[in-house]
C-alpha cells in the first residue's frame, strides 16, 4: 500500500481520517517526597505519537490497531483543556515537572470538573 500526502489531494492524504482525541494525559511517576508529572495528548486514540497540548504538527499520521490514519488535531480544545488544568496546578509546562502531594491529589478532581476527561498513566 502506498501512502500519499499532498495538498493536491482532497483531505491532504490517501489515509483514512480519524477523529482527534484531545483529552489530556497526565503521566505521573512517584519520586521520594514528590511526583514527576508529564502532561500530553495522544491525538489518535490507541496511537503512539504524543504531544504537549497545543504544540507540534496540526495534522499527524499515526498507527492504531495496525492501521495508519491521518488526524487533524483539535488544537483549540487541547489548549483549553491545558488552560483548565493550569488553573489548578499553576504553570503547567512542556516536559516533566515536579509536583508535591497537594497538587497530585487535585488531578482526579480536575478530571471530574472539566470536560477534558483526563487520564492518568503510571509506569
Amino acid at each position: 500500500v502506498l501512502e500519499i500526502h499532498s495538498d493536491l489531494l482532497d483531505g491532504g492524504s490517501s489515509l483514512e481520517e480519524a477523529a482527534p482525541d484531545s483529552r489530556l494525559i497526565a503521566r505521573v511517576t512517584p519520586q521520594r517526597g514528590s511526583f514527576d508529572l508529564k502532561v500530553m495528548v495522544r491525538p489518535l486514540r490507541g496511537g503512539t505519537k504524543s504531544f504537549f497540548p497545543g504544540e507540534g504538527d496540526r495534522i499527524i499520521y499515526d498507527t492504531s490497531g495496525g492501521k495508519r490514519y491521518q488526524v487533524k488535531r483539535d488544537v483549540k480544545q487541547e489548549t483549553q483543556a491545558l488552560h483548565n488544568l493550569d488553573a489548578v496546578l499553576e504553570d503547567v509546562r512542556e516536559g516533566t515537572m515536579t509536583i508535591g502531594l497537594e497538587h497530585f491529589l487535585t488531578l482526579p478532581q480536575a478530571g471530574r470538573n472539566w470536560s477534558w476527561s483526563g487520564r492518568r498513566e503510571s509506569p
